[in-house]
């Protein structure tokens, strides 16, 4: 038999990925398909009170679309992710993050870089960037940083190069 609490975080889940926008405009939008499957493969594992850990939930990569195709705001959708882990850790889901990891992936996915005609591709860096957010949500310390790609419009590289050089990611 299913946990009642289990279940009702499922019930959750489900009403809040409805109340979700998409959208074709905006900064950065995750793919929509990409949060669809995550929320059906989160809500199936609920309801076979199989509850995902909590570090599986931050630890989920979607793919980032700019352009016109349908989208989710990331805030919004980073925002219920968040939540998401916490009640999974209230219901018995799984261990917390540790603080400093918690904190380290916040200022990562924080991170923003001014604009440049001549800088680091902004694709490679955000990939890298969510890799190592990942990473971190896993327990696991984020490998070297790649040497990015120039490209005529991108992220500043000074911005880019100071931000990787101050952080010191540890789980």
């Amino acid at each position: 038999m299913v946990d009642d609490s289990v279940k009702s975080l499922a019930g959750w889940l489900t009403d809040e990925h409805a109340r979700l926008v998409k959208a074709r405009f905006g900064l950065r939008r995750y793919v929509a398909q990409d949060v669809d499957a995550f929320v059906a493969d989160a809500v199936a594992r609920l309801g076979l009170a199989e509850p995902p850990e909590p570090s599986w939930v931050r630890a989920v990569l979607f793919r980032t679309v700019t352009d016109l195709r349908v989208g989710y705001d990331v805030r919004a959708v980073d925002a219920l992710l968040d939540e998401l882990a916490a009640r999974l850790v209230a219901t018995g889901g799984g261990p917390d993050l540790d603080p400093r990891a918690a904190e380290m992936i916040s200022l990562v996915e924080g991170a923003r870089f001014r604009r440049s005609r001549v800088g680091y591709d902004y694709k490679e860096v955000d990939v890298y960037l969510a890799e190592v957010a990942g990473a971190l949500a896993r327990g696991h310390r984020p490998g070297p940083a790649p040497t990015f790609t120039v490209t005529r419009r991108g992220y500043d590289r000074r911005d880019v190069d100071a931000f990787l050089q101050g952080q010191r990611f540890t789980a």
